[in-house]
């Protein structure tokens, strides 16, 4: 991606900044720690990283002793739940 959008972008002079969000600041981290991230970006953003120094990933899987995994169904609510806070993104 960081290469398609600096061939879409040419005459643009800046390199393009990077922005990881819950598990994808994960996922900008290591590119932006690889030797292409460190050649191709101007800035790295983690935003709301579930990052936690005391774990080792990949985990092992939260329903392990479970037959199946418990399931709800998905509303617009319960996916908002985990990434709003009154204030921060738009209520």
């Amino acid at each position: 991606a960081i290469e398609w959008i600096t061939k879409l972008h040419p005459d643009n002079k800046e390199k393009p900044a990077l922005l990881g969000w819950s598990q994808g600041a994960l996922v900008a981290q290591l590119v932006a720690q690889s030797e292409f991230g460190r050649k191709s970006l101007s800035s790295l953003t983690l935003f709301g990283t579930i990052y936690d120094p005391r774990v080792v990933y990949p985990r092992r899987p939260l329903y392990e002793n479970l037959k199946e995994a418990p399931t709800t169904p998905n509303t617009e609510a319960g996916a908002l739940e985990d990434f709003t806070l009154p204030g921060s993104i738009c209520d």
